[in-house]
């Protein structure tokens, strides 16, 4: 009765007499399951009506790294280069603040390996191989420490659920409890493959080559409302958070895919292609320009099984990948990645080479969109830069 914000009954808009709810207006099947076992949800231990119980709780962390590298000159003309990391962590809890809390465990494992073979074809020529793999896991499970089972059960809200535990009950003006219990299975997986070659004749040095980079993502994720999804009493009936929850005056509820039958496992792949060439010109000893032009195309992502959707914003009709026309990643190719350079260097003769002069162009390509709204990668405007170095020294 001493909350000085005034609570409001619902059915008349008025304050209630003494700003206290009568007992059998409290008709929150939870709240009443609550209030009945303190095992769930402890009375208070210090006084006041407001953080009025202390509790504690414990979290671990706890990894390792490692990295191998070999150099190897096979002969005069081949150097070889190879590396291989990896890493593995985890934290999660083992104590939990509440007995509604469930703990949760996020593990980590990247690892990668990169080869690299440099070959002097001729005293002009030099070609440089590379070759590698990364793969990183994440994966964050839920665990039932203080033995909830079918939380929800217990607090009058039907159904089954995907996990043990108790959804959120999410309550403006205290902690709440519960969780949504937002898990995670992601793997990912990236193929590379680049070829650089680097030849001198006369005044020029020419350097062409490519990537091709293949992308590989294997997820499982609930969504943000989680496996066991949320119930949410933020004050909008009565005015305060709380009398909301004891009215069962619901704002807002929402859960996340929850498994089953269809567990919402996707699977992602794209492709993603670079190729250029430089020539590096030496007009005379003091000027250089430098030109060349760089192409790159990033393939649309698809679905392993085309279980993706979209929306044309012009017609509202939904896209479905690969069906009645639509394109199995829902959006259109860009190829025309085309992005070119120049630039130059310049050491006047008049300063005895102390001042150096250097100047560049150039275009690079972006993503443009929002949301489901992704549409064509887009040339950016260009970007340019000037550097002028000025050498103080004597002699």
């Amino acid at each position: 009765s001493d909350i000085a914000t005034p609570i409001r009954d619902p059915r008349t808009g008025q304050p209630f007499p003494g700003n206290i709810i009568p007992a059998d207006r409290i008709v929150n099947p939870a709240a009443r399951a609550l209030f009945a076992d303190t095992r769930l949800y402890p009375l208070p231990n210090r006084p006041g009506i407001a953080n009025n119980y202390v509790t504690d709780f414990a979290n671990f962390i706890g990894g390792y790294q490692f990295d191998v590298k070999i150099d190897a000159r096979w002969s005069e003309k081949d150097n070889f280069s190879a590396r291989y990391y990896f890493g593995d962590y985890e934290q999660g809890t083992t104590k939990t603040a509440l007995p509604t809390d469930i703990s949760g465990t996020s593990f980590s494992r990247p690892q990668g390996i990169a080869l690299n073979w440099t070959r002097n074809i001729g005293s002009t020529i030099v070609n440089e191989a590379r070759v590698g793999m990364s793969r990183a896991t994440f994966i964050s499970i839920n665990q039932d420490p203080n033995g909830i089972g079918n939380g929800n059960s217990k607090l009058g809200i039907p159904g089954s659920q995907a996990l043990p535990g108790f959804s959120n009950l999410r309550i403006t003006g205290t902690g709440g409890i519960g969780s949504t219990a937002v898990t995670e299975d992601n793997v990912t997986n990236t193929f590379h493959y680049g070829d650089n070659l680097t030849l001198i004749k006369g005044s020029h040095t020419f350097k062409m080559g490519g990537q091709w980079q293949r992308y590989q993502q294997n997820r499982f994720y609930p969504g943000n409302n989680g496996q066991l999804g949320f119930f949410s009493y933020d004050g909008r009936f009565t005015g305060n958070g709380f009398a909301d929850f004891l009215l069962d005056q619901l704002a807002q509820k929402g859960i996340g895919n929850i498994g089953g039958n269809n567990p919402g496992t996707w699977g992602h792949r794209q492709n993603r292609i670079g190729v250029f060439f430089q020539d590096d010109y030496k007009v005379r000893n003091n000027l250089t320009f430098n030109l060349g032009m760089r192409w790159e195309y990033t393939s649309p992502v698809v679905e392993v099984k085309d279980r993706q959707a979209n929306f044309d914003i012009t017609t509202g009709r939904q896209l479905i990948a690969g069906q009645n026309g639509a394109s199995r990643a829902l959006y259109n190719p860009f190829y025309k990645g085309f992005e070119p350079r120049v630039g130059f260097a310049w050491t006047p003769g008049m300063f005895d080479g102390k001042l150096v002069v250097r100047a560049g162009y150039g275009i690079t390509q972006y993503m443009e969109g929002t949301g489901s709204n992704l549409r064509l990668p887009l040339n950016s405007p260009f970007f340019a830069e000037a550097d002028v170095t000025f050498d103080q020294t004597s002699g």
